[in-house]
């Protein structure tokens, strides 16, 4: 994985042709919610969606653009989704 920003860096410090790429998160989260795929692959699409859209917002957090961020759920919850949600279809 690419570290191309610090948790110790301030937003100002930050060089301006790097600003681009702090959007990369929201970017694929934004994607993995729009892909198009089989109803069985859906549901991990969201989730991948969710994390990476987290992802984003930490590292908002981080250079204090945003004061809090959604806690992902563990993966016993995301297990108890996918039981719930597979009921739900039947």
């Amino acid at each position: 994985e690419l570290h191309l920003f610090s948790d110790n860096e301030e937003i100002n410090e930050v060089a301006s042709n790097e600003l681009r790429y702090f959007i990369l998160y929201a970017l694929i989260g934004w994607l993995y919610e729009y892909r198009s795929s089989n109803r069985e692959q859906r549901l991990d699409d969201i989730h991948l969606s969710i994390s990476y859209l987290i992802k984003y917002l930490q590292l908002c957090k981080n250079y204090g653009l945003v004061k809090q961020v959604p806690i992902e759920n563990d993966d016993d919850d995301k297990e108890k989704f996918r039981l719930h949600a597979t009921q739900d279809r039947q």
